[in-house]
């Protein structure tokens, strides 16, 4: 009967696999190539354009200006950072990990807050509870889900859906703290109707 050996942490590989299926080291990544650099951008800019479509013909104009406007900022970013030279996974992915998670408990604030509701009778849209719950508590984990495997494997695609998640956090973080939340703008949030 044998022992089970374990794996000290010094000896676990870190990062993606190389074709011969061991870690990549970071001497090993080369910038990516020009025409996998148009291919990922052509990617991202479609993946704009049906975000921005899909949600101006389901709701109306202010997605299209929320997701518009982190989409322009986080291609911009990426362009100019990851798409050339993806990063570690164990510098990004952790990063983008907790983001999510930071992500997530404040989608369940806005929830609780009937957020999709209180922008319906702000901007005087249709954005229901269902949807908000379809588009934040089902379709964004999915993608988040991918955006982190394709981090772990230096995808370059995975980096524009990493900035754009950074950014979208960052917009909402200084909407609370510049607008005090979302009473700032007259929703009256915590005065509707359950």
């Amino acid at each position: 009967m044998s022992v089970p050996r374990t794996i000290e942490a010094s000896q676990h590989p870190h990062g993606p696999l190389t074709r011969d299926r061991r870690p990549a080291q970071a001497s090993e990544v080369d910038d990516t190539p020009p025409r996998t650099r148009a291919w990922n951008s052509v990617v991202a800019v479609l993946f704009l354009v049906v975000a921005m479509w899909g949600g101006y013909t389901a709701i109306g104009l202010p997605p299209v200006v929320i997701v518009g406007g982190s989409g322009v900022v986080a291609f911009v970013i990426w362009q100019r950072s990851y798409l050339r030279r993806p990063l570690d996974p164990s510098v990004i992915l952790p990063l983008f990990l907790l983001t999510v998670a930071a992500l997530d408990v404040h989608m369940a604030e806005e929830y609780l807050a009937r957020f999709g509701p209180a922008m319906s009778r702000l901007f005087n849209i249709s954005w229901t509870e269902r949807s908000f719950l379809l588009i934040f508590a089902f379709v964004g984990p999915c993608l988040y889900a991918l955006t982190a495997i394709g981090l772990y494997y230096r995808i370059p695609l995975a980096g524009f859906l990493a900035w754009f998640i950074f950014i979208g956090v960052m917009r909402v973080v200084a909407s609370g703290i510049f607008g005090y939340g979302y009473g700032a703008f007259g929703m009256g949030v915590r005065n509707t109707e359950r």
